[in-house]
């Protein structure tokens, strides 16, 4: 390239580039920020299993290959190398949600990476 990208960045740009990302993946950035608000977490650890459950009550419908190819291709999140134990957040019949423990190869993500890929959904 000839230019760098900051170069020609502009907001219409930005706004651009906003409604194209995936509707799963703005639903799944949703779900994390309410949780997070929830439980006044900065950090947040989900299996794909998660997901898949917690986008079941959603408008959004996802299989676990689609929520997979998202998390590590285009998010390119790693899980964690062994099997750990971490909070596990439930989405319960009235809407509302649970913590428990579980065990597995979970991923992380915290507000940070989320502020720093998803900013036009922190405002």
């Amino acid at each position: 390239m000839w230019f760098e990208f900051k170069d020609i960045e502009t907001e219409a740009l930005k706004k651009v580039i906003s409604y194209n990302k995936n509707k799963l993946e703005i639903e799944l950035i949703n779900i994390f920020l309410t949780i997070m608000e929830n439980f006044e977490e900065d950090n947040l650890d989900f299996q794909i299993n998660d997901l898949v459950n917690l986008l079941s009550k959603s408008t959004h419908r996802a299989d676990l290959t689609k929520i997979r190819k998202i998390v590590k291709e285009k998010w390119k999140l790693k899980p964690a190398k062994n099997t750990l134990t971490y909070k596990k957040y439930a989405l319960l019949s009235d809407g509302s949600f649970t913590e428990m423990s579980e065990k597995g190869r979970y991923f992380s993500i915290s507000k940070e990476w989320i502020n720093e890929n998803f900013d036009e959904l922190m405002s």
